[in-house]
């Protein structure tokens, strides 16, 4: 009845040995997916805020005004600004958002209590998005002697509003004389 025995242990080898190479995969594409991990945030597409204007000229020394416009669809909540005072330098001083008297008035609670930092949160007595063709003007603090560069990064508030999603693809350079 069972005359060719090497056949069955044969398939049977051969079944194991693609159970095997299936457990073996699994079990480095769970490793690899544990190590490579896809990035938690990423900005809407129809997301864009420009620099629309730097004025260090009418400012003490050490200020700078700088006019944000909102040219997207999506609403920011708020700016991550940090400068070099060396235009081909990374730039990693944060630029510290401070009250005027002025024309541009005040700042919120929580910019005051992230300022230091150069998180700057948009609007003056409480915080309020950047809408979308809005134009807003902010006076910063910088401790160096010159400021040769800036760089600003958008923000949005996540879902739960205590966690910021910093946009890391739209880093907005530039360079100025002050």
């Amino acid at each position: 009845m069972f005359m060719n025995k090497k056949g069955v242990s044969a398939v049977v080898t051969y079944v194991l040995l693609i159970v095997v190479a299936i457990g073996l995969s699994a079990i480095v594409f769970g490793f690899l997916q544990a190590l490579i991990q896809e990035p938690e945030f990423t900005c809407p597409e129809g997301l864009a805020l420009v620099i629309k204007d730097v004025d260090c000229t009418s400012t003490p020394t050490g200020q700078l005004y700088i006019t944000f416009q909102n040219k997207g669809r999506f609403e920011i909540d708020g700016v991550y600004a940090r400068y070099s005072n060396t235009p081909g330098a990374v730039s990693s001083t944060p630029l510290v958002p401070i009250r005027d008297s002025g024309n541009t008035g005040g700042i919120n609670e929580i910019t005051d209590g992230q300022k230091e930092k150069g998180f700057f949160y948009f609007g003056r007595s409480i915080p309020s998005p950047l809408r979308p063709n809005a134009e807003y003007t902010q006076l910063f603090r910088f401790t160096s002697t010159k400021l040769e560069k800036i760089e600003i990064q958008p923000f949005l508030n996540l879902e739960d509003d205590r966690e910021l999603g910093i946009c890391e693809e739209k880093v907005i350079t530039r360079t100025i004389s002050c």
